[in-house]
């Protein structure tokens, strides 16, 4: 059997991320929900082995779209539409599962989760920060006046993208997995579709992470994109421009 191995990076910038005991946790939890993911297989935290603690994975059979599309999604831009809203679907999914009765209640700590999100965002800004940015002050200002009433707490990925997808190489587009748990975690899950939404364009704009998140011919757009999570999850999403 082929597997593939997780481990912790050597130098890691930002100590609650390449957590692999976290994502283990996770992956297990999410056997037998409507969530796509890699089949968890081992998890070693004996240091003796590799150097370090680690993890195997099943093999998923699919493309990360944020690198590239290969055909038949490449040339039919007819698919684009259904790649898109299956990134919103797997939230959905994710949003749904029941992390109490999961053995997950212990893996954060929902209460006060939004407002401690700008202080440890400019903390891991401090540590790496290489220019000035003369908006952040303004911007973090106005994130701690308008911080929303958080949404029931679920099961979060922390770092939602096109990139941390991998989709089955025949249509009809949908999600083979949902990859990289490491910064996963309990909190409010507006932030995983604020975060796919921030990083999505609009046509006529700069690509912000990828030509494969919106912005060409076929995609849908961001009010798209969020009118599907708010119908099918049933959250309110006011104060999505928040996330």
């Amino acid at each position: 059997d082929a597997w593939v191995l997780r481990r912790p990076p050597v130098v890691k910038n930002d100590p609650s991320a390449s957590n692999t005991h976290r994502e283990w946790r996770i992956l297990r939890a999410l056997e037998g929900t409507d969530v796509p993911h890699p089949p968890p297989v081992l998890y070693c935290e004996d240091a003796e082995v590799l150097g370090t603690e680690f993890m195997l994975m099943g093999v998923v059979d699919g493309f990360t779209p944020g690198f590239e599309l290969p055909e038949p999604f490449l040339g039919d831009i007819t698919l684009r539409h259904g790649l898109a809203m299956a990134y919103v679907d797997g939230l959905v999914h994710l949003a749904a599962v029941d992390w109490r009765r999961r053995g997950l209640a212990d893996l954060g700590k929902p209460e006060g989760f939004l407002e401690r999100q700008v202080p440890r965002w400019l903390a891991q800004l401090e540590r790496y920060g290489t220019r000035d940015l003369p908006e952040l002050d303004f911007l973090a200002n106005w994130l701690s006046a308008n911080t929303p009433t958080m949404s029931p707490a679920a099961v979060i990925h922390g770092d939602y993208s096109p990139f941390n997808v991998m989709v089955a190489p025949q249509p009809p587009a949908r999600l083979a997995a949902i990859v990289d748990w490491d910064t996963g975690t309990i909190g409010d899950p507006l932030l995983d579709i604020g975060h796919l939404l921030a990083r999505w364009t609009e046509p006529g704009e700069d690509p912000i992470i990828t030509e494969q998140a919106g912005g060409s011919a076929g995609y849908p757009s961001r009010q798209q994109l969020a009118d599907r999570y708010a119908n099918l999850s049933g959250r309110d999403l006011t104060a999505l421009p928040y996330y």
